[in-house]
């Protein structure tokens, strides 16, 4: 059986049509999808990428800020007292002692506590004094005290009048920051 001419072509053409469609079908579909697929897993990629980006960002301005924090510690570590807790308060209570003779203050009642911060490692000491003296040696201890290197703060001053012939009486309480650089925190 010989083909014509016109069925010649239509053969051709739908076996032309035949390999289209199978390509099409096995090849070219196949290859969009796959491509789809690597750009949507590009999309989240690029996503991540993002976010990882601003995670990165907010940690260097963390890293930053803890830079800036231990420039602060380190600044005020050396106005700060030192050491293991009762050995400080020997040390705070000496200088008070000695600051108080210097200014011819008398010690009529001492009451000194340390308080726990927040901060495991800090603690603060109150030291609450009832003191009989004159204005002078009153503003004298006031200016020794600031001339001090350690940093303490007068947090409650309060006088009256003492007995006859006594001068003042003052009740003080005296605030300073311990550091225990033995406890981990």
């Amino acid at each position: 059986m010989k083909l014509n001419k016109r069925e010649t072509r239509l053969l051709c053409l739908a076996l032309l049509l035949i390999v289209g469609v199978l390509l099409f079908k096995w090849v070219i579909r196949p290859l969009n999808n796959r491509l789809q697929k690597v750009n949507t897993e590009l999309l989240i990629i690029e996503q991540e990428i993002a976010k990882d980006r601003l995670l990165l960002q907010g940690s260097n301005h963390y890293l930053e800020a803890l830079a800036g924090l231990k420039t602060t510690k380190a600044q005020i570590e050396p106005f700060i007292y030192q050491g293991e807790g009762n050995q400080v308060q020997l040390e705070i209570l000496s200088f008070l002692d000695s600051l108080l003779k210097t200014c011819n203050l008398v010690v009529r009642n001492k009451d000194f506590k340390v308080e726990k911060l927040t901060n495991r490692k800090l603690s603060r000491s109150v030291a609450k004094l009832t003191l009989v003296g004159e204005m002078e040696n009153l503003l004298l201890f006031l200016e020794e005290l600031e001339k001090s290197d350690k940093f303490l703060i007068v947090k409650e001053l309060n006088l009256s009048r003492a007995g006859a012939g006594e001068g003042l009486s003052i009740s003080i309480q005296i605030l300073a920051l311990l550091s225990d650089p033995s406890v981990a925190g």
